[in-house]
């Protein structure tokens, strides 16, 4: 083979890998704004995701929510900018229960139910004692508490039936 024949060889295999090159090169492009475009339509996203456990976290990369699949029921829990809990959100076996914090981990609200399985709403001042109580007793009727800073009954309120 003459140099002629060889240097003829290799400008024919460069002009192939070169095509191939373009062709590779726009590919891609091609894929990636076709990518892009499905993405901003929505196109692409699954009708499922399942998993134990999401975390969402803000511009800073400091945890904003927890999404929990615990024994029994599901869990979200919100946190303030000091990564604190601030709200709490559970199933249990039973029933849900809301959870309200202030920053030094002390509860505010409470809206679940009671040992007897009643519907109760609790009010707690900013130390964590307990200052109003709504709840539903085993007999059916209302029950309101109004209690002390200390955390003691002063006053209740009971419905009774006619």
């Amino acid at each position: 083979m003459t140099i002629e024949q060889r240097l003829g060889r290799l400008e024919r295999q460069n002009r192939v890998m070169n095509g191939g090159l373009v062709l590779l090169l726009m590919a891609a492009v091609g894929g990636g704004v076709l990518g892009f475009a499905g993405q901003q339509k929505g196109a692409g996203v699954p009708d499922v995701i399942r998993a134990k456990m999401f975390l969402v976290v803000d511009d800073a990369g400091e945890l904003a929510v927890a999404l929990t699949g615990l024994e029994g029921g599901g869990h979200v829990r919100i946190y303030d900018d000091k990564g604190k809990t601030a709200v709490t959100l559970s199933g249990t076996e039973h029933g849900g229960i809301v959870r309200t914090q202030n920053g030094k981990g002390k509860r505010l609200v409470l809206l679940g139910w009671d040992d007897g399985g009643e519907g109760t709403v609790t009010t707690y001042n900013g130390k964590g004692k307990e200052l109003v109580d709504i709840t539903a007793t085993t007999g059916g009727e209302g029950f309101i508490a109004v209690f002390d800073p200390t955390g003691r009954e002063r006053r209740g309120v009971l419905t009774t039936r006619p």
